[in-house]
C-alpha cells in the first residue's frame, strides 16, 4: 500500500492534516473517552507541569493515550494535550533513535523526548502529528513512531519538519504500512537540538493520532486522508492541486511498477531508470525538446533531454537538449557541444552537472552561471550568496590550486581553501 508519491502533494496534504482532520484544541483538562487527564495547562507558553513530566513519558512508563486522550470528532485515533518542557535535555538511553533525527554521523538531534504508547483501535495507516494551533507556534518538533520501546525496535514513521521551506517546523510522522488493530506502538515527541532561528525544543504541543483506512480503487483522496489500496496511489492531476484519485500504479503520474511493464501503455515513461520499491518514480508523458516542465512534478522529457531549473526559479524548468547551452552534461562521450564547459568535471548519473559559456576571468559568475575559463575558479563576493567574480586560481582571493606551489609568492592556503 502506498501514499501519494507526488511532492508537491505530500507536503501540501502535511501542511493541511491538522487543519482538515484534527478536532478542535481542547484546552485545560482533557476529559477523555476512558478517564479524565488533569494537572496540565495548555498555553502557547507553559512551562510548568505537563502530561509528559507528571505522568510519565519514558519507556518505563509511557504515557497511555487510549486512556489520557481525547478521541476525534470523526474516525479512530486520539488527540492529547502536553508538553515535553520538564523532559531531560539528554536523548533517552535504550530507546532506538528515529532516522529523521540522525545528523549524519550517528548522532541524534533529538531532545527533551517524551514517549506515549498507542494501541491501534481499528487498525489502518497511523499518523502522529504535532501540527496543531494548539502547539507553540515556536516548538521545532521531531516525531517517530517505534514497533517497541526498545533501542532495537522497528520503526514505522518518522518526520522532523512538514515543511522548513514554509517555516512549518511542526512534525506529521505516516507510516508506510497499516498497523493492525490491537497492536501497540510507542510515540516519540522530541524537539530539534538547534531550533530554527527563534524556535525552542521545548514547551507545549498537541499531540493528533489518527488511524486512517485506505480508499477503494478510483476513490476520492485529499489531504484528510491519502492512503489507497494495494496498487493503487492517491495521484494529484496537478502541482497545486488539494484533491485527487486512487489510480492504478502504472498510470499518468502514479507510481511506476517495479517489473516491466514498468508503465501502462506505450506513450508514459518511468521517470527512474530501474524503478525498486521505495524508489518507483512516477509514470509521465514526455515533455518536447525546449517545453516547459515542472521539476518534481512532470519533469520526464524526451530522449537525449533532460528539465532543467530556469535561472531564478524553483519551480519551472524546460527541457533542454543535453550537451547544449544549459543543459545537462552528458555523461558519456563529449560532455558538452563546441565551446561550452561542464559544471562538473566528472558528470554522473543524478549528477550530471551543466554545460555553459565559460567566464573569462575577473567576469561576474552568479549560482546561475558560474563556470570560468580554465585556471579561474567562481569566488563568492563579500557578503553575498548569489554574486561572485571568476579569479584566477592560486591569486589573491582565488581558489587554492590542488597541486603545488597552492597559491602565488608569498600568498598562503587559508582553511576556506582560499590564497591569501
Amino acid at each position: 500500500m502506498q501514499k501519494i508519491r507526488i511532492a508537491v502533494g505530500v507536503i501540501t496534504a502535511l501542511a493541511a492534516l491538522s487543519a482538515c482532520n484534527n478536532p478542535p484544541a481542547n484546552p485545560g483538562n482533557d476529559a477523555g473517552a476512558v478517564g479524565t487527564d488533569s494537572g496540565h495547562t495548555d498555553s502557547a507558553t507553559d512551562t510548568g507541569p505537563s502530561d509528559g513530566g507528571s505522568s510519565g513519558g519514558t519507556c518505563a512508563t509511557p504515557i497511555n493515550l487510549n486512556t489520557a486522550g481525547t478521541a476525534p470528532a470523526s474516525g479512530t485515533g486520539r488527540t492529547l494535550a502536553s508538553s515535553n518542557a520538564t523532559a531531560p535535555m539528554a536523548p533517552m538511553t535504550g530507546l532506538a533513535n528515529g532516522t529523521c533525527a540522525d545528523d549524519g554521523m550517528g548522532a541524534s538531534t533529538a531532545v527533551n523526548e517524551v514517549v506515549f504508547q498507542y494501541t491501534m483501535q481499528s487498525g489502518g495507516y497511523l499518523v502522529a502529528s504535532t501540527d496543531d494551533p494548539a502547539t507553540l507556534a515556536t516548538l521545532d518538533t521531531i516525531v517517530w513512531i517505534l514497533d517497541g520501546c526498545t533501542a532495537g525496535a522497528t520503526e514505522l514513521a518518522c518526520n522532523d519538519d512538514v515543511d522548513l521551506n514554509a517555516g512549518n517546523v511542526f512534525s506529521t510522522a505516516m507510516s508506510m504500512a497499516t498497523v493492525s488493530a490491537g497492536t501497540t506502538v510507542f510515540i516519540v515527541v522530541a524537539g530539534y537540538n538547534m531550533p530554527a532561528m527563534g524556535g525552542t525544543s521545548h514547551g507545549a504541543f498537541t499531540l493528533n493520532v489518527r488511524e486512517l483506512q485506505p480508499h477503494a480503487a478510483g476513490a476520492a483522496c485529499d489531504a484528510t486522508n491519502m492512503f489507497c489500496v494495494d496498487g493503487y496511489t492517491c495521484v494529484y492531476p496537478t502541482a497545486t492541486a488539494t484533491s485527487g484519485t486512487c489510480n492504478a500504479n502504472g498510470t499518468e503520474y502514479a507510481p511506476c511498477n517495479t517489473s516491466a511493464p514498468f508503465c501502462t501503455g506505450t506513450t508514459l515513461v518511468c521517470s527512474v531508470a530501474a524503478p525498486t520499491a521505495g524508489t518507483n518514480g512516477t509514470c509521465q508523458t514526455p515533455i518536447a525538446s525546449a517545453q516547459p516542465c515542472t521539476p518534481g512534478f512532470h519533469d520526464v522529457c524526451v530522449a537525449n533531454n533532460t528539465c532543467e531549473i530556469d535561472a531564478g526559479s524553483m519551480t519551472d524548468g524546460h527541457c533542454l537538449v543535453d550537451g547544449s547551452d544549459n543543459g545537462a552534461c552528458r555523461i558519456t562521450g563529449t560532455p558538452c557541444d563546441g565551446t561550452l564547459a561542464c559544471s562538473n568535471m566528472t558528470p554522473v548519473a543524478g549528477d550530471t552537472g551543466v554545460c555553459q559559456v565559460p567566464i573569462a576571468s575577473g567576469g561576474v559568475c552568479t549560482l546561475d552561471h558560474f563556470v570560468c575559463v580554465t585556471g579561474n575558479t567562481c569566488i563568492p563576493d563579500m557578503g553575498s550568496t548569489t554574486m561572485g567574480h571568476c579569479l584566477a586560481d592560486g591569486a589573491m582571493g582565488g581558489a587554492c590550486r590542488s597541486a603545488t606551489p597552492m597559491c602565488d609568492g608569498t600568498l598562503t592556503c587559508d582553511p576556506n581553501h582560499h590564497c591569501n
